[in-house]
């Protein structure tokens, strides 16, 4: 095939795929339902509660858990863990954070421990991950660079996939390939929707719902599966949030579909 003809035919790949306002109503009314189908089960309500008796940490926090245990995952006192149904395995060194207390003596060091450091019940937990190769990341990767954002790399242990800063995407290294594509649409969501001013007014729940329901259209166009209705869920948002934004998450989804170049035929799955 020549450099025209592979040329046109991308380009009539990525209009087949941009979806009309029809197809994108249907598809936000399906991932609303689904959203609030989520936040009545049982089994994420109690991922909810088990993450609620989970301390916050300030910044200083987590330096002070990274520079004792490298590789804390979950950290708390050893009373929350025995709530839980977990104990403190015997031996273990405890892990000291600084907790305000009262204004004469604003902080105390408390001791905390990693779940690693603990025994019991198996807790609930939220899998978001989406595991398994595509050759759709790639043509991902080209529309970042086509709508003028710079896509760079990190590396990390544990965390959030990615990161938007308002013209520059990180994207942590070796994730597979559907986690790659899935972050790649919901970080450029980010982008497309939200100035910086704007992610100082807009709520949490919001923001991610608007995010992630652009990451669902776009790889649901493309024949992608989406963590979509756990995410949005777990974001705070529900079925309600998900429609009142259906114009601006149409608008998002067509300018990536437009901008995405699909894999030519000879490419391999990343």
């Amino acid at each position: 095939m020549n450099a025209e003809a592979n040329t046109a035919s991308r380009q009539q790949v990525t209009r087949d795929v941009s979806p009309t306002y029809r197809q994108v109503l249907d598809a936000m009314t399906t991932l609303a339902c689904e959203v609030d189908r989520v936040k009545r089960d049982a089994g994420f309500t109690a991922v909810l509660d088990t993450m609620s008796k989970f301390w916050e940490y300030s910044p200083f926090n987590e330096y002070l858990i990274d520079l004792q245990f490298p590789h804390a995952t979950r950290v708390a006192g050893r009373k929350t863990w025995e709530g839980l149904g977990r104990q403190v395995k015997p031996g273990e060194r405890p892990i000291h954070i600084f907790a305000p207390v009262a204004m004469r003596q604003p902080f105390i060091a408390v001791p905390v421990y990693d779940i690693s450091q603990t025994c019991g019940r198996r807790l609930p937990s939220l899998d978001l991950a989406l595991r398994g190769p595509t050759d759709v990341a790639a043509g991902l990767e080209r529309a970042v660079a086509k709508l003028g954002i710079r896509l760079e790399r990190f590396d990390g242990r544990s965390g959030s996939q990615g990161h938007s800063f308002g013209g520059v995407i990180l994207l942590r290294r070796r994730l597979p390939g559907l986690e790659r594509a899935a972050t790649i649409v919901h970080e450029l969501a980010h982008e497309l929707l939200h100035d910086m001013r704007s992610r100082g007014e807009m709520v949490r729940g919001q923001l991610e719902t608007e995010a992630e329901a652009t990451s669902y259209v776009v790889l649901r166009a493309l024949g992608l599966p989406s963590k979509a209705p756990a995410y949005i869920a777990w974001s705070g948002g529900d079925g309600k949030l998900v429609l009142q934004s259906l114009k601006r998450v149409q608008r998002a989804a067509r300018r990536i579909l437009r901008a995405y170049e699909p894999p030519t035929p000879r490419a391999q799955a990343a």
